[in-house]
């Protein structure tokens, strides 16, 4: 399969995987939304359908919309935080054996990882410092985002939809992994400009 369409999503809704994720979660920190169902249906696609509606990668934003949670139920959530294999992991395999291509699998493995970066900035106590980005972690970023077959544009317009509604009014790297990121992605030259799609309606992801 090489590109996206109703079918696909169709297959997608209709299948186990998805029954299993969308009624999985609790509200916590990050997710005032609590399942994956209301992440997706609550937050993600509203802003899809405002911003995306007539875009071109409008189906794949759908796609990845419900495939990049929906392996964590076969995570183990331990103090409320998620522990054993990487949801990303297990999500990108459940994307695979649905028929989504590589393009979206690729995403799927990486779209939590740009604030996993950002969050190992924070120290013991939860200060966010600019300075503790050392060369090894700098090395590491570069080997993850930079991977032949990655598609860095798509997977900063999905990293936009799936924390438009949480992130602050503060243009600020402190407070913001989005911007972080992004910032990252320019100054090591990995993506020569950054996408315009939803650049600009980050805080507005509720329904007309």
């Amino acid at each position: 399969m090489t590109s996206i369409d109703n079918a696909f999503i169709d297959r997608v809704v209709s299948s186990d995987h998805w029954a299993l994720a969308k009624d999985w979660g609790h509200i916590r920190r990050g997710h005032p939304e609590g399942t994956v169902g209301r992440h997706v249906m609550e937050q993600l696609l509203p802003f899809v359908e405002r911003w995306f509606k007539e875009d071109e990668e409008y189906l794949t934003l759908v796609a990845l919309c419900y495939l990049h949670d929906i392996g964590k139920p076969l995570t183990k959530d331990k103090n409320s935080h998620l522990s054993g294999g990487p949801h990303s992991v297990i999500s990108a395999r459940i994307a695979t054996e649905l028929g989504a291509p590589d393009r979206l699998v690729q995403v799927i493995l990486s779209h939590d990882r740009a604030y996993g970066y950002w969050r190992k900035l924070k120290d013991k106590q939860g200060v966010w410092t600019a300075s503790r980005w050392i060369p090894e972690q700098r090395e590491r970023f570069l080997a993850e985002f930079g991977r032949p077959g990655l598609d860095l544009n798509l997977l900063v317009v999905f990293n936009r939809i799936d924390n438009a509604y949480r992130r602050p009014v503060e243009i600020d790297e402190s407070v913001d992994s989005v911007r972080w990121f992004e910032n990252r992605l320019i100054e090591e030259r990995l993506i020569p400009s950054l996408p315009e799609a939803g650049r600009d309606k980050r805080l507005d992801w509720s329904p007309a």
